[in-house]
Formats: C-alpha cells, sequence, structure tokens
C-alpha cells in the first residue's frame, strides 16, 4: 500500500516573537508516516503546552543538546538568529509523545556577517512530549511599547488576542502598572487573565514613556540656537572689554616699539631698597616675561633677570625683597598661576597693569594673541591675582 505524505512549511528564527502556533524563519513538517510508537531509545525534548513559542524553545534546545556532543564547540560560537531549523509537524496539544525529525543548519557567530555563510547541518530523530496544563493565554503585539510622553496609555493597545482551552472568553482580566505617562523612564506591566475553570496565566511586558522624536529634535535645535545666542554675546562683551581697554590706554605711556634692552647702567625712577636682581633682558624674545621686563623698564622700575617661567615670578620677586601682594597697582607685575585665567596650566602668565578701576585691571602683555605680539585687555576679579611692586 503506498503511504502519501502531506508537508506543511513555516519559518521561524529564535529572538523573533510571533504567534501562538507558528513563527518565522523555521520549518515544521506535517508527517502522518511517523510512528511515535516506540520513542525509548530517542532524545526527549519537553515543550510546555502554554509555550508561546514552542518551535523557538525546541529549536534552542536542539542546539544546545547539539553543540553539548561536541568537546570543540560552545554555545557562544553559534549565531542563534541566524541559524535555521526545520522539524516535522507534531500536535501542540498532544500531551503524549509524538516522533519528530529535526534538521539543524547552524551559522557560527563568527561568519553571520557574511553574505553567504557556511553552515553546519545535523539531523536527528527526537520524541517530543507537550507537558503541563492547558491555560489560557495571552498573546501581546510587542514585548516592549514606547508611548510619547504626556500622551494616554491603555494596557489593551498591546493585547494582540486571548485565548482559552475551554475556548470561552476568560472569566476575568487583571493589569497592573506604574506607568506615568508625565515622567519619561521605564515601566512594567503585567496582564493576568483566568479562564471559568480558575486556570491562570499571566505576561508581562515594558512601556517607555519617552519625548516624541520631533520634540527631542525642536529642543536640540532651541539649545543649539542658544549656544550660539551665547557665544555671540560673549564675543560681543570681549570685544567691548577690548575696546573700554583700549579707551583707557589712550592716555597711558605708549607700549608701542618694545625693543630688547640690555643696558650698560640701570636706572630707575625710584631707588629700591631691596636687591633688584636686574641685570637686563634674559628671557626670550616674545614671551609674556621678556615683555614684562621691556615694559617695567618703560615705566622706570626694577625687574628680575632670571624670574623663571610666570607662574613662579611672585616667589621670585619675594626672595629678593620686592613687595608682592593682591592689591593691584598701575606697573605692577601681575602674576597668574598656572590655569588661573587662561593662562598656560604648565607655564602660567605675567603682564603689566596699565589701569585700575574697582575690582577690573587693564593690562598690557606679550603673547597672548601670538610670540611677541603686544596686546591689552581688561580682567576682573583683580583681587585674586598676585602683584610684584618695586
Amino acid at each position: 500500500m503506498n503511504t502519501k505524505t502531506r508537508r506543511k512549511t513555516v519559518r521561524t528564527g529564535l529572538a523573533l516573537a510571533s504567534c501562538l502556533l507558528l513563527a518565522s524563519p523555521l520549518q515544521a513538517f506535517a508527517d502522518e508516516g511517523l510512528s511515535a510508537a516506540d520513542t525509548s531509545s530517542l532524545p526527549v525534548y519537553e515543550i510546555d503546552l502554554n509555550d508561546q513559542h514552542p518551535f523557538e524553545t525546541l529549536k534552542e534546545e536542539a542546539i544546545r543538546k547539539y553543540i553539548s556532543t561536541v568537546p570543540t564547540m560552545k554555545l557562544s560560537d553559534i549565531d542563534m538568529n541566524a541559524s535555521t531549523m526545520e522539524v516535522s509537524y507534531f500536535d501542540q496539544n498532544n500531551k503524549g509523545l509524538q516522533t519528530i525529525q529535526i534538521s539543524l543548519s547552524l551559522v557560527s557567530a563568527a561568519d553571520a556577517e557574511n553574505a553567504s555563510p557556511t553552515a553546519t547541518s545535523y539531523v536527528e530523530k527526537a520524541a517530543i512530549k507537550m507537558t503541563g496544563e492547558k491555560k489560557p493565554q495571552i498573546i501581546l503585539k510587542s514585548q516592549e511599547v514606547t508611548v510619547d510622553l504626556g500622551s494616554t496609555f491603555s494596557y489593551t493597545d498591546n493585547i494582540g488576542y486571548i485565548t482559552s482551552p475551554t475556548g470561552e472568553l476568560p472569566a476575568s482580566i487583571q493589569e497592573t502598572d506604574n506607568v506615568d505617562v508625565n515622567t519619561e523612564g521605564s515601566y512594567t506591566v503585567t496582564v493576568s487573565v483566568a479562564d471559568g475553570l480558575s486556570k491562570q496565566s499571566s505576561v508581562s511586558y515594558t512601556v517607555n514613556v519617552k519625548k516624541p522624536a520631533e520634540v527631542v529634535r525642536a529642543e536640540e535645535e532651541a539649545a543649539k540656537s542658544e549656544e550660539e545666542k551665547q557665544k555671540e554675546a560673549e564675543q560681543q562683551a570681549q570685544q567691548e572689554e577690548e575696546a573700554k581697554a583700549d579707551e583707557t590706554l589712550a592716555g597711558a605711556a605708549d607700549i608701542s616699539n618694545v625693543t630688547t634692552s640690555t643696558p650698560a647702567s640701570i636706572t630707575y625712577a625710584g631707588t629700591p631698597d631691596h636687591a633688584t636682581g636686574d641685570s637686563g633682558n634674559a628671557y626670550p624674545w616674545g614671551q609674556c616675561t621678556w615683555y614684562a621686563y621691556e615694559r617695567r623698564h618703560q615705566l622706570g622700575l626694577p625687574c628680575g633677570s632670571y624670574f623663571g617661567n610666570g607662574g613662579a615670578w611672585a616667589a621670585s620677586a619675594a626672595s629678593y625683597g620686592y613687595a608682592v601682594d593682591n592689591n593691584p597697582q598701575v606697573g605692577d607685575v601681575v602674576v597668574f598661576a598656572p590655569g588661573q585665567a587662561g593662562a598656560s596650566a604648565f607655564y602660567g602668565h605675567v603682564a603689566v597693569v596699565e589701569a585700575v578701576s574697582g575690582d577690573s585691571i587693564v593690562i598690557s602683555e606679550s603673547n597672548a594673541r601670538g610670540l611677541g605680539v603686544i596686546s591689552t585687555r581688561a580682567v576682573s576679579d583683580a583681587y585674586s591675582y598676585q602683584y610684584i611692586h618695586s
């Protein structure tokens, strides 16, 4: 007698959620010619009657079993999503043992990105046993839902359908959540259902409350625009400060045409009552230290020749007997510690005070805008710096 075999094909992948019965890309074949009479020598896979993705579960278990027989292979070596399985048909509502044939095509994780990955094939006969008691099923549309901030939320929007082994509508549905649509965050929703036989089941899913994409874009554009306005305002304020400094210096001593000088004899406006350490300009041309020495001499004031880097000048000057404090006077050397007020984090900086106005000073300096470039600017918070007097 000839026996005809009918096959029904459906594909599924491990990572995809699907309906209760079948999913894609897995294949299942109905095969009336298979007998389940003798399964004593076959491996047995147990699947819960309430498993919403039984083929997914069978695929993962079959891959794990195969890998356990290969000493050189680990589960992490396999790309579960890219790997596929074909299995002969089995009745998901039948609690007895059923004989099936499984065909695996395993793709390595290292090879999964290739256009045509190499696959390892494995075929086995096995038995499948559906276990447990059939309960009502809640089929979700998605395991994760996004809700716009400030909108409304209803748990029923994510319910695909509900099934019951009795074929009747569920006797009760309960839902709990902590979703706050006015606060961004991730929340958990749990839905429970019971049928007329008091059999219960529940599912949970995540609700993400987020600002709509167009709102996020608008806020980002507004923040960017505000930042640009702030930069423009800062640039304008800096230009105004520089203009003010130029006006303040209009009547001050001329600081143009500064040149290196090492006079044979050094004279000052007054006679210092301490050692000056002044034996000529020994600082590199164009540096802030070079200019501070030259400008002090223009003003008839002493200056040490070997005070070191700008940030070290206050300590060096004090060691010679110069008066050093936090009170600015015209002609003083102002010392910026390393990293202070934009000074070099390593060398520090020095300049010469040209004018004092309340809590601000106007300074002249070199190398703030380029080596040898002499410039002026206004500096606030004047009493936070150290000053070298005569």
